[in-house]
């Protein structure tokens, strides 16, 4: 064997095993990406991603820039939020505007019950509506956020303007 060929041969065999390891390499990278796609998430709710799921909470980076763009100023709607101490005075507002709404019946015990069974059975699907499964029991907060806003839009439809 003359000197070209063997270090044809020698280049020929070095090529085969770089060749083999990267496709080791490769199977082990694919393997791998293929584990994480099939893995369920464990922090996302399982329907995140869908477009029935379009709530997700700021990330708390993004947050710490500035957390006035991020936090509810006058009202809070929904869970994240709820209880801030900074927002208790509108809570107290929220049940005015329902006293409004109430206040035009005159079978306020009935009428809120009704009502109140109609929001909670959509509770729900609401739920699914976050990124982040919610983890605390059925809230009074959903109720009470969903029947303000209904207040604020019969409201303002009433007075000819779109919230």
């Amino acid at each position: 064997m003359s000197r070209n060929q063997d270090r044809e041969t020698r280049q020929t065999n070095h090529h085969d095993s770089t060749s083999a390891a990267a496709t080791d390499l490769d199977n082990k990278w694919l393997t791998d990406k293929q584990r994480k796609l099939e893995k369920k998430p464990t922090l996302l709710g399982e329907k995140a991603g869908n477009s029935s799921c379009y709530i997700f909470r700021v990330p708390r980076s993004l947050e710490e820039i500035n957390q006035k763009a991020y936090h509810p100023l006058i009202v809070s709607i929904g869970p994240y939020h709820h209880g801030s101490e900074h927002l208790k005075m509108i809570e107290e507002h929220k049940w005015r505007f329902l006293r409004s709404l109430f206040g035009r019946t005159d079978n306020l015990p009935e009428n809120l019950g009704l009502c109140y069974q109609a929001v909670a059975s959509l509770e729900a699907d609401v739920r699914e509506c976050y990124a982040k499964t919610i983890k605390f029991e059925s809230s009074p907060c959903f109720s009470l956020s969903w029947l303000f806003m209904l207040t604020l839009i019969l409201q303002n439809s009433e007075l000819g303007s779109s919230p």
